[in-house]
């Protein structure tokens, strides 16, 4: 239902978009952040004009209620943290199901950056790190942040969002940077 939710909304404003002439489009996305124009004017386009090659295997766990995001509230701190800071993010189904991004963030510079959160440790995680290079990579998000955390650790939120907004400004393009 989440996901029907998500959908429905993000359809109704990217055709509210594209259904304006091009300058008006231009002022609706000045109006958005800038992860949100990212997300609008080029991810979800895409994502809606390309073949997923994921769709059929998270739409069946969708489906039958296998679909499951054990970090979840991780992901929803570091987003408040972000937020707190100055910055910006967006998280949404389609981005984690197809994208493997779990946020997208966006701070000073108005770079958005891809990140995936980990709770994997290094030595288990390269095959995965691997992979969602290759997902990002296969739909053209053109920089990314992997991050592993331990929840063990004091204020790894806290550090977590520090390292997605400083990236965010800093990350080269063509750089799918994996951090422990």
């Amino acid at each position: 239902m989440g996901f029907l939710l998500q959908m429905i909304r993000d359809a109704e404003l990217y055709l509210t978009i594209k259904t304006k002439p091009s300058s008006e489009q231009q002022i609706l996305l000045e109006q958005l952040t800038s992860v949100e124009r990212y997300w609008y004017a080029e991810l979800f386009p895409r994502w809606l004009a390309s073949n997923d090659p994921r769709f059929l295997l998270w739409r069946g766990k969708l489906m039958a209620g296998e679909y499951t995001q054990n970090d979840s509230q991780v992901i929803r701190a570091v987003a408040a943290a972000v937020k707190q800071r100055g910055g910006c993010f967006w998280e949404c189904y389609i981005a984690d199901l197809s994208m493997a991004t779990d946020l997208i963030v966006g701070y000073r510079q108005n770079h958005p950056l891809c990140i995936q959160l980990t709770s994997q440790s290094d030595e288990y995680s390269q095959q995965k790190y691997q992979d969602w290079q290759q997902t990002l990579q296969n739909w053209k998000i053109e920089r990314g942040l992997f991050l592993s955390y331990n929840p063990g650790e004091p204020n790894f939120i806290d550090q977590l969002a520090n390292l997605a907004l400083h990236h965010s400004d800093h990350l080269e393009i063509g750089t799918y940077l994996k951090l422990p």
